[in-house]
């Protein structure tokens, strides 16, 4: 299973609201990633560019940015995307200290040294960052637990076989970005794998899961049915194993799989920025081109970093993008677990 992945915005804080920054990933099997790569080479193609060019979304029109998603939306990958309205994280620095906070509180409950070690370890490389790149690694975390938790849902019913490899790739930062990269690896492992203890992953009662289990403790035999439908397991996945055991940033130009998550990411921004002159048609491809784990869920997901006791405004603009969004976004599971 490929996800690459890529953002839009500087995570910053901003004097006004309405700075969407987005990131997202583009999910697909190695089935049908050559078929998504046809899609964004015939791209190139209808804007006069040549297949090893590299084309960002201002290089074509909206007419030829539509037919573009819906050509990808015909394969088999899909999008999944977290944004933050950067000038509504006046919170972060408290956001921080308080997920540090939580971090260090629960080293006491765990059981082994090595467990303990690596909390440690986690509460103090996100102690040290700028309130700038910690908005943008919680962004990064959430994104990779619902890409690997959507992923695996979705392709252990349709391609179960993709599982056995989780391979991820960046769009590199270069120069001033050398430390978040560095940073970047055991931050998003260590995170998600916190996320995967209090959010466990849902399992599709039946479906062979053996290529996914070199990803579980005990491997797939951990993962014992309750009911006929899907519901969750208790099983601990490896979460250095799921998110850092093939983990590369890489040149854009030199990655399709990364161009098109860049095409895609900066379609969402635009999209809650209302930056597209025919906004309903962009939601609705976007849309379709969504995954999302339950139909109750936002097609793309939220997150906050202000004042907790005073819900954070959206714009009618980025509002009405999502309703659009969620009409027509498909989901892996109809209804959460009870």
């Amino acid at each position: 299973m490929h996800i690459f992945i890529d953002e839009s915005g500087t995570f910053a804080p901003a004097s006004q609201s309405g700075a969407w920054c987005v990131v997202a990933a583009y999910v697909v099997g190695s089935r049908d990633r050559v078929g998504a790569e046809h899609a964004l080479n015939a791209l190139k193609v209808s804007v006069g560019r040549n297949p090893t060019d590299e084309i960002k979304r201002h290089d074509v029109s909206e007419r030829e940015y539509f037919r573009f998603l819906e050509d990808l939306c015909a394969q088999g990958g899909f999008l999944v995307s977290v944004a933050t309205d950067a000038g509504m994280n006046e919170w972060a620095a408290e956001s921080q200290a308080g997920q540090v906070r939580v971090i260090r509180e629960a080293i006491d409950s765990l059981k082994g040294l090595e467990d303990k070690l690596e909390t440690e370890a986690l509460a103090t490389a996100m102690e040290v960052l700028s309130p700038q790149l910690y908005v943008e690694i919680i962004c990064r975390m959430h994104l990779a637990w619902l890409a690997v938790n959507i992923g695996v849902a979705h392709y252990v019913q349709t391609e179960p076989q993709t599982l056995w490899c989780m391979n991820w790739c960046f769009d590199a930062k270069g120069g001033a970005g050398a430390a978040f990269e560095k940073a970047h690896g055991p931050l998003m492992a260590g995170l998600a794998g916190e996320m995967s203890r209090t959010k466990p992953m849902p399992f599709v009662a039946g479906a062979d899961y053996s290529d996914f289990g070199r990803f579980i403790r005990g491997g797939a035999a951990a993962l014992r049915p309750t009911s006929p439908r899907q519901t969750r397991a208790e099983v601990m996945v490896n979460a250095q194993r799921v998110y850092r055991e093939r983990q590369a940033f890489v040149d854009s130009a030199r990655s399709l799989g990364v161009q098109i998550a860049d095409l895609l990411v900066s379609g969402v921004a635009a999209l809650l920025r209302g930056k597209f002159s025919d906004q309903e048609r962009a939601a609705r491809y976007l849309g379709r081109l969504t995954m999302r784990l339950y139909a109750t869920d936002h097609s793309s997901y939220l997150i906050s970093f202000g004042n907790p006791s005073a819900p954070a405004p959206i714009s009618d603009a980025a509002k009405t993008a999502i309703e659009k969004m969620n009409a027509v976004a498909r989901a892996v599971f109809i209804q959460r677990p009870r």
